[in-house]
């Protein structure tokens, strides 16, 4: 990017990628421009005049000027605060499974029209076999890998008051705040769910202690509705949306959708829907719009076994975890969101595999590990890149 400006007429010229934002030429100056800072986003800039007069274009906002100071003389430059980044990091996890050893059913595990304890609806092989998320010797291990692996919170999937779901909080909350992990609530496009219906949700969520809500498929709900539930809500309170359309979030539309909706900022989630190349856009577009950006990292995804997408991207024995990692840190993510921790139906889940003979993919030879230790490599792997996130920017949390 490179732009410049004519000093005694404010006139902007760009070059290369840089884009015309507006100038101050035809504008009566009390005093000559004299610096021009762009923003963090690049999506505008600042112009001051040497009387302290700033003029702001694109998605530069006014905070005030030093024309009533008394600075002694002439303004002479202007410097523009980047960013203030932290390294925050989420991971989105599925409660949803139920076992007959220790329910008396099975939950999802059957998806696809598997028969388990044998054949599951997964193409990788959990290594704690078909469990439930019920049982507390499954779950507390479960958050204390995910602790280990250095990240903060833990958005759970939520199928609306009195689902299965819902009821597995009254165990994960408690687990979670013992290791000192935040919990958010990932709500789900359950049977008549509205924007009204979230709002009411997200009161009831409250009330157990879960202040961070992460709409699916925001864009197919009320846009006004969604805003009176987000304005509504109080301090410390964040509200994230993802778009049904991927083309809306790579082009910038649904940021802009979500940013009108009042949301505090967008996520992509989606293992196979984006690229690490998409990642750059989807940012610029939330920062453009005064919103955080969470890119969703995955490992790859494969979903055949137990879904109708058809879609596979292969995990490259580590590869694309790594490149998904690293373009999500380099776009400027605001939070290094992870997909997923337990997905088991759609192959992108981290948590720990193993060889079986009724699965048909594995993690050996994932960063050059084809011993039994492959098991827990996407885990290693995670810890490994939110250590070197953190050693980057000031850790989000404690």
């Amino acid at each position: 990017m490179v732009i410049g400006w004519l000093q005694a007429t404010a006139v902007v010229f760009s070059f290369g990628d840089a884009k015309f934002y507006g100038s101050a030429g035809a504008e009566h100056l009390n005093s000559p421009i004299v610096g021009m800072a762009v923003t963090p986003s690049g999506g505008g800039y600042w112009m001051i005049a040497s009387d302290g007069g700033i003029f702001t274009y694109g998605d530069s906002q006014y905070a005030g000027n030093a024309v009533s100071s008394d600075n002694g003389g002439s303004v002479v430059g202007i410097a523009a605060v980047q960013r203030h980044r932290t390294s925050e990091t989420s991971i989105f996890y599925y409660p949803w499974y139920s076992s007959v050893p220790h329910d008396g059913s099975w939950r999802h595990w059957d998806q696809g029209g598997n028969t388990p304890p044998n054949y599951i609806g997964s193409d990788y092989w959990p290594e704690a076999g078909p469990y439930s998320s019920a049982d507390t010797t499954v779950t507390t291990a479960q958050m204390q890998q995910i602790k280990n692996a250095g990240i903060n919170t833990v958005i759970i999937s939520w199928w609306g008051q009195g689902s299965w779901e819902d009821s597995t909080l009254a165990t994960l909350i408690p687990e979670a705040q013992t290791l000192g992990l935040r919990i958010a609530a990932h709500i789900e496009p359950y049977a008549g769910r509205t924007a009204a219906s979230v709002g009411t949700d997200e009161t009831y969520l409250q009330g157990r202690g879960i202040n961070e809500f992460y709409i699916y498929q925001a864009d197919g709900l009320s846009q006004s509705g969604l805003k009176a539930d987000n304005d509504a809500l109080g301090a410390g309170v964040r509200v994230f949306a993802e778009a049904g359309s991927f083309a809306s979030m790579r082009n910038g539309t649904f940021e802009s959708w979500a940013a009108g909706a009042h949301f505090t900022g967008v996520y992509s989630y989606a293992g196979f829907g984006y690229t690490a190349n998409d990642f750059d856009a989807i940012c610029d577009a939330a920062h453009a719009n005064h919103i955080l950006c969470s890119d969703s990292v995955s490992p790859g995804f494969s979903g055949l076994r137990a879904t109708s997408i058809k879609s596979v991207v292969g995990r490259a024995n580590g590869a694309t975890y790594d490149a998904s990692w690293q373009a999500a840190i380099n776009a400027g993510s605001d939070i290094v969101s992870i997909t997923s921790y337990n997905e088991w139906h759609e192959g992108t889940q981290i948590e720990p595999a193993v060889p079986n003979a009724t699965a048909q993919l594995s993690y050996q030879g994932a960063y050059g590990d084809t011993t039994d230790d492959a098991r827990g490599a996407y885990l290693n792997r995670t810890a490994m890149w939110t250590s070197a996130y953190s050693s980057r920017f000031t850790p989000a949390f404690g």
